[in-house]
């Protein structure tokens, strides 16, 4: 699948540079689709490896956004005590993303220890955590820190924006470490059958707690991505996200059951609607369209996804393995295609 998922890349790109070559191919709109593409990327990781687990986490966009708040509201504190840039903007970032992780540990609590539905913890942890972000901001933005944090988003190298190296980088540890860990391993094996997991002698719980905590993290990336682009934070940044990063996870491959999909998948799906949105946008369509475009398509993948499972019914008698034969388990795992990135 990864080939097509190229294809429809390298088609979407080429239909967007033929019809509005001099405002989509210009180095200034290059530029800032990478620079946005981060943001959507780092979310979509985090709902993805929610997801692997068979469980989801719709509070991606609402933690990175209170981690966001959070380190913005610290480096403006601390920016009272010292002048320093390394020091304000290293406070910062290591608060918000302390915030980030105890909003993954509260999401990893109510799904694998007190078995709430992950869906329906996310969405109320969701609101909790907006509703935490309007209390301290009052409904504002929140701005006046280290302008260090702003002068990251006007950094090029090679004349592609920082933030699109960090996120490249980080994706590729991310990746290695999901496709190669032992815990990698885990969290497919656990989103295939928990049953059979524990049989094998996994903790379950232990490795749904953690896809959580590394959520959380992976949010807190976009958070403060979406700091230094804006120099500001607010409650309602990113409100878009959250649909788009659930279709570019379906997109990438992820199956919404659990146990398979791969991360490469995903980072080429959250490229392909990049370049949806930024072409709509060169061709100057309405923003809601893009919206109603994401929702559409993402409707239509879970139908055909859901007809595919109906059709071929082998996939659902491969993940149910016997009880008695849990050896077979990591054999039936190395058999989907996993690690591919």
């Amino acid at each position: 699948m990864t080939k097509y998922r190229i294809g429809i890349l390298v088609v979407l790109f080429v239909v967007f540079a033929v019809v509005a070559p001099q405002e989509f191919l210009t180095r200034t709109n290059i530029s800032s689709m990478l620079l946005q593409l981060p943001e959507l990327g780092f979310l979509s990781l985090a709902i993805s490896i929610v997801i692997l687990t068979g469980g989801n986490n719709l509070s991606n966009v609402a933690t990175a956004i209170l981690s966001g708040i959070v380190g913005a509201k610290t480096m403006v504190y601390v920016s009272t005590i010292t002048s320093n840039d390394i020091i304000i903007v290293c406070i910062g970032m290591l608060v918000g993303c302390f915030s980030a992780i105890i909003c993954g540990i509260i999401n990893g609590s109510l799904d694998s220890f007190i078995k709430v539905p992950s869906m329906l913890a996310t969405l109320v942890t969701g609101t909790f955590f907006s509703g935490i972000s309007m209390l301290i901001t009052r409904g504002k933005a929140v701005s006046g820190f280290s302008p260090s944090i702003y002068m990251l988003s006007r950094q090029n190298i090679l004349g592609i924006p920082l933030w699109f190296f960090v996120f490249v980088v980080v994706s590729i540890i991310f990746c290695i470490i999901m496709s190669y860990s032992k815990y990698g391993r885990q969290l497919y094996i656990v989103g295939s059958n928990k049953e059979v997991a524990s049989y094998a002698g996994i903790d379950t719980k232990k490795t749904v707690f953690v896809s959580y905590i590394i959520s959380a993290i992976l949010s807190f990336f976009a958070g403060i991505v979406m700091t230094s682009r804006y120099n500001s934070i607010k409650v309602d940044y990113g409100s878009s996200y959250l649909l788009q990063s659930l279709t570019a996870a379906v997109l990438g491959g992820i199956n919404l059951s659990g146990g398979e999909g791969s991360f490469g998948g995903v980072i080429l799906a959250v490229c392909i609607l990049q370049i949806i949105s930024n072409g709509m946008n060169c061709l100057n369509i309405n923003r809601l369209f893009t919206d109603i475009f994401t929702g559409g398509m993402l409707i239509i993948i879970l139908t055909v996804a859901i007809i595919i499972q109906k059709i071929n019914p082998k996939k659902k008698k491969e993940k149910k393995y016997e009880k008695n034969n849990c050896d077979s388990v990591d054999v039936g795992f190395f058999n989907h295609g996993v690690f591919k990135l």
